[in-house]
Formats: structure tokens, C-alpha cells, sequence
């Protein structure tokens, strides 16, 4: 990873954190599994909304749900911004 990615990546981490922090109002980290940490569809749908706006690409309730951790949430989501030439 260059530095560009780098900063890219922990970017949206920091981003994916700050959303989480948010919706389940409480400390988060990167190992975070938001299912087993209680999240429910309303969690994780204002959790997806947030990082649409925030990052400007593509986040689904399944994203949120199927990642099994923010960190891999966050590296998915990073992907996405790569892709569409954001940074």
C-alpha cells in the first residue's frame, strides 16, 4: 500500500468508527463484530446511511451485517472509495 492508500484506509477506518461510535453509543473498535454486539437492522441502517454520506460510495445493510468486524467494514468501504477515485 502506498502512502495515499494508507491515509485512504485509516480515513474511512476513522470514519467507520466515528459512525459506530455514534449508533451504538459507546467505545467501538476495529475488532468490533456489530452483530454480536447487539446491532440491530435500525443500528446498522443508520450506520450504512452515515458512511454513504460520509464517504460518498455504496454501504448496505448487508455490508454492515455481513462484515465480521468494523475493521474488515472499514477495508471493504476503502475498496469502494479506491475504486471510484475518491480519496
Amino acid at each position: 500500500m502506498t502512502t495515499t492508500q494508507d491515509d485512504l484506509a485509516q480515513r474511512v477506518r476513522d470514519e467507520v468508527l466515528d459512525a459506530a461510535r455514534q449508533v451504538f453509543a459507546g467505545e467501538v473498535d476495529d475488532a468490533l463484530d456489530p452483530v454480536a454486539a447487539g446491532f440491530d437492522s435500525l443500528a446498522a441502517t443508520e450506520m450504512a446511511v452515515a458512511l454513504e454520506e460520509r464517504l460518498g460510495v455504496e454501504c448496505t445493510l448487508a455490508d454492515v451485517f455481513d462484515m465480521p468486524s468494523l475493521g474488515e467494514l472499514a477495508d471493504l468501504l476503502a475498496e469502494r472509495v479506491d475504486r471510484a477515485g475518491g480519496r
